[in-house]
């Protein structure tokens, strides 16, 4: 609450705290809720409605707080998405494969001040819960995976050597057989 509250008095950052609608009450987004039957509309509406909030933007990345769109060659967002743009010009948006960083492994990196760089261990670069960037004037439509674009644009799916998305969360034993899948050590971050 801290940091956020920082980048909202520099004008930055907007929060808008609502209530979701619907059964059960005092429900939220968070893991503990994805199992009643309304999580889904709800992760929707909170696309959606991000979706409308962003659309002057030029580009908009559907994302978790625990993920991170990380470029492999050391250049900044802004740069490798004007080179993506030269490389795709009809692209309405990109998908990235996901590299998990699992909390239940341990840090990797005991000394290092941010969990970004504490925790290095990683499965391999995967398409599982990808999430995405988008060109909303080039898009019809978004959910929380997938984007819906405008004819006569395309998505594309960026290589994992070019960039990954970085997912740092606990072992969702719900939807993994088991929660020790082969690893790598990612020192990109």
């Amino acid at each position: 609450n801290k940091v956020f509250r920082y980048y909202q008095e520099i004008g930055v950052l907007d929060l808008l705290p609502y209530e979701l609608p619907g059964e059960p009450p005092n429900r939220s987004l968070m893991e503990k809720d994805k199992h009643t039957m309304q999580f889904h509309h709800d992760e929707s509406m909170a696309v959606l409605e991000c979706r409308q909030r962003m659309a002057g933007y030029s580009y908009v990345m559907s994302h978790d707080l625990d993920e991170f769109i990380i470029p492999r060659q050391h250049t900044g967002l802004k740069k490798f998405f004007k080179e993506q743009m030269e490389k795709f010009q009809d692209s309405a948006g990109f998908y990235f494969d996901a590299e998990f960083f699992i909390y239940d492994w341990g840090p990797t990196n005991m000394d290092d001040d941010l969990a970004l760089t504490r925790y290095r261990k990683a499965t391999k670069p995967h398409w599982e819960c990808t999430k995405y960037v988008y060109l909303p004037h080039r898009t019809l439509s978004t959910i929380t995976h997938s984007i819906f674009p405008l004819s006569p644009y395309k998505t594309y799916k960026i290589p994992s050597h070019e960039a990954v998305l970085h997912h740092y969360r606990k072992c969702p034993d719900d939807v993994w057989p088991t929660c020790f899948p082969e690893t790598i050590i990612d020192h990109v971050m």
